[in-house]
């Protein structure tokens, strides 16, 4: 166990773990940012007696999350319906307040209309889902690269950030390929321009670090693997697809900016296990 530096305590803190859901203290390493223990203050105290003791009294301590995906709105309407047609809309922007723009580059896998280069498996199961068994590639596109080149050229110069929906890996080439013609056509090569590729269940370990490279930020989904591994690996598509759909070690390796996002509605709106662990 490292050094910690801090221990905080507080009347209330919550650590989101099902074994330990309410703690005593925390020993932090401030230097790092790390938590480095959670547990009861004595406890505590003693494996770090250097440690500056700091009580929050009354604050509530819990983890910070910020979801990079999850639609609020949409998973009101169809969760608390009452609460969404009853609540006032209070603090929305106006489109003048807008800086940031998703595109759809694709679709999704269970509904078949993910451009990819792998085909899906041809049986009952496909056929009544009405999926062409594929491969897909650019006739599953939202947008022809040139279109989206256009697109990304319209909003850039007025330092927009963009974040892409994109699933199979022939809309991932396209998209970062535009990515790099934009990003070196407003030298933002190196920066942190803080652009985003969405999903990406289906990627390749080379798009993985082709999108590091770039500075491209990469938005995965947990939830598509812990809901319906079982759908994409062998009903959908070959072992060696649909196992390993969202390749979470390949773009932590590539050094990839990785972030894990719900999906509610389309998910269950609880986005803490839905990036996490199955419920």
């Amino acid at each position: 166990m490292s050094a910690a530096n801090r221990i905080v305590t507080s009347n209330a803190i919550i650590t989101m773990d099902d074994d330990a859901p309410r703690v005593e203290a925390i020993a932090v390493d401030s230097r790092s940012g790390k938590i480095v223990a959670v547990g009861a203050l004595s406890d505590l105290r003693d494996a770090h007696p250097r440690a500056e003791v700091v009580d929050l009294g009354c604050d509530v301590v819990l983890p910070g999350f910020i979801d990079p995906h999850s639609h609020p709105l949409f998973s009101a309407v169809v969760c608390r319906e009452p609460t969404h047609w009853i609540a006032p809309y209070v603090g929305y922007g106006t489109y003048d307040d807008v800086t940031a723009l998703k595109i759809w580059a694709d679709g999704s896998p269970w509904v078949g209309n993910i451009a990819a280069t792998y085909r899906y498996l041809d049986n009952e199961t496909v056929h009544a889902a009405g999926i062409p068994v594929g491969p897909t590639r650019e006739s599953a596109l939202n947008y022809t690269p040139a279109e989206l080149d256009d697109l990304l050229d319209s909003f850039s110069d007025d330092d927009w950030q963009f974040a892409v929906h994109v699933n199979g890996d022939y809309a991932l080439d396209v998209v970062l390929d535009s990515y790099q013609r934009e990003l070196t056509r407003c030298a933002l090569l190196g920066t942190d321009h803080r652009w985003r590729v969405k999903h990406v269940g289906g990627a390749r370990k080379d798009q993985f670090e082709r999108a590091a490279k770039l500075g491209v930020a990469v938005s995965m989904a947990p939830f598509q693997f812990l809901y319906w591994g079982d759908v994409l690996d062998g009903t959908l598509f070959p072992h060696r697809i649909g196992s390993q759909w969202q390749r979470f070690a390949d773009a932590v390796d590539a050094g990839a900016s990785v972030s894990f996002h719900n999906d509610g509605s389309v998910s269950p709106p609880i986005p803490i296990r839905n990036t996490s662990r199955r419920p």
